[in-house]
């Protein structure tokens, strides 16, 4: 009894760790309060893995985060751009019958032992090369190879890091 009881505890309050219908993860993956996680089950998450606070992470085709990558506050994570329609239809685009598609959707994949700093941004179709880090404020667009420093709008490669 003691068991399920402390399963349950777990199982409702503890936003830190969640595996099966939720997202594929591995063990220690930490999240902060108020991270916004749309289509959960199409991320594939690495061990120690952090996540900080007021994130949007918009996995409508696939998401790829490495090994002990660490994600800051305010970071947009996104799987498509915005919708044609949007601008083309204006009024009429609530009485669509169908769905129309993305401008441009493709899934991102952010290499292991990777930093993301605040408030940035990562399109579709990105790759962060593993050991990289973004600095505050980038709009990441392409793909970066790895242990480089990004940053910028649009994101560039700053700077070769060399392990010291």
């Amino acid at each position: 009894m003691k068991d399920r009881i402390v399963r349950l505890i777990y199982k409702y309050l503890s936003p830190h760790y969640r595996t099966g219908r939720y997202f594929f993860a591995s063990h220690n993956i930490r999240f902060g309060s108020h991270t916004y996680i749309n289509y959960p089950s199409k991320i594939k998450m690495g061990d120690d893995v952090f996540i900080g606070n007021f994130n949007t992470i918009d996995s409508s085709v696939s998401i790829t985060i490495g090994k002990g990558t660490q994600i800051t506050n305010y970071v947009t994570i996104l799987n498509h751009s915005s919708h044609n329609a949007v601008g083309i239809l204006k009024e009429e685009y609530s009485n669509q019958e169908k769905q129309i598609q993305a401008i441009r959707q493709g899934g991102v994949i952010i290499g292991e032992y990777s930093f993301i700093g605040p408030y940035s941004c990562i399109m579709p179709n990105s790759k962060i090369g593993s050991g990289c880090i973004v600095q505050a404020y980038s709009y990441v667009n392409g793909d970066f190879p790895d242990n480089v420093l990004i940053g910028g709008n649009p994101a560039r490669i700053l700077k070769k890091l060399e392990r010291q």
